[in-house]
């Protein structure tokens, strides 16, 4: 296990080649429903989630493609290409010569952030805590949010999903066998 600062994440990130598999430990903030007057809003509860991942330079359109020949694989029929709407917010890093890599910028208000742009393979398992950094239960956590919709474009059964974190709010990568906490 060694331990490197969201910098020296940002720099191993930016220098995978390729596509890889990872596992994350990541707080992020869960969409409540209710505006401020939540009551998870007003404690400032967030989501620990471990997750493994697809990082690098993999492709949300050939993955939701992928998917759409696995599943319609036994069937006489052509399957219909998808192609993915353009990022809303954002924009996917490049290398010098013009390679993709799994970062994402995004600047508002002045402020530049920095993303992993990840394919979630499987949520490990999860757990939510206030800003004090007490345990929330979960139900009582979950009860609060907002459920997400499907996706009406893919045509799968079995949903691709594209997650992005901040770089500043994971706690820990897995990859190449090497445990990084972040500092």
């Amino acid at each position: 296990m060694k331990t490197i600062t969201v910098e020296e994440l940002a720099k191993k990130l930016y220098d995978e080649k390729g596509t890889t598999f990872a596992t994350i430990l990541a707080f992020t903030k869960p969409n409540f429903v209710g505006g401020q007057k939540c009551p998870m809003i007003q404690r400032g509860v967030k989501k620990l989630a471990v997750v493994n991942v697809m990082i690098g330079n993999w492709s949300y359109e050939n993955a939701v493609n992928n998917q759409r020949e696995r599943e319609h694989a036994d069937e006489n029929e052509t399957v219909e290409h998808f192609t993915a709407q353009s990022r809303s917010w954002g924009e996917q890093l490049a290398t010098e010569v013009g390679k993709r890599i799994g970062l994402i910028q995004h600047t508002k208000d002045g402020e530049v952030k920095t993303y992993l742009k990840t394919k979630i393979q499987k949520s490990l398992r999860h757990s939510y805590y206030d800003n004090n950094g007490q345990h929330v239960n979960r139900e009582e956590a979950e009860q609060h949010i907002r459920r997400n919709k499907p996706s009406v474009r893919q045509g799968v059964e079995k949903e691709v999903f594209e997650r992005d974190y901040e770089l500043k709010n994971i706690r820990a990568i897995r990859m190449h066998g090497e445990v990084y906490v972040i500092a």
